[in-house]
């Protein structure tokens, strides 16, 4: 049996975050949540549930996905890290893949790129 991968999505764009998540409930094997502000990130996955990857944008109200991508790795967490933002300048590649994010998607973006990314690697 497989289990549905849990995703959470720091977006601020409300209407942006909502697509995507029902895109990604649509797709099936996705469990997202979504919020709009690091702190609420902070709270879930400080006392929420664990989450199977997170998709993280970068310009936020609270502060920026950089910085917080090197908390999350500086608190022990491990689950991959997508940055998906609209900052795809080479500075900006290299600074998420240095603060710990596992790959960086610039918008607009392929949805199946995406997917893909998410899909855990197959057990040999």
């Amino acid at each position: 049996m497989i289990t549905a991968q849990s995703v959470l999505i720091v977006e601020d764009d409300f209407s942006f975050r909502e697509a995507l998540m029902e895109f990604l409930v649509e797709t099936g094997g996705f469990l997202p949540v979504g919020v709009g502000t690091l702190a609420e990130a902070r709270r879930l996955l400080d006392f929420g549930p664990r989450f199977d990857s997170v998709i993280l944008d970068v310009h936020l109200p609270d502060g920026d996905g950089f910085g917080f991508c090197i908390r999350l790795r500086d608190r022990g967490h491990r689950m991959p890290v997508i940055m998906l933002t609209g900052s795809a300048t080479e500075a900006d590649v290299a600074r998420g893949l240095d603060a710990g994010a596992d790959d960086y998607i610039a918008k607009p973006f392929r949805v199946c790129d995406l997917i893909a990314r998410l899909q855990p690697f197959p057990a040999f």
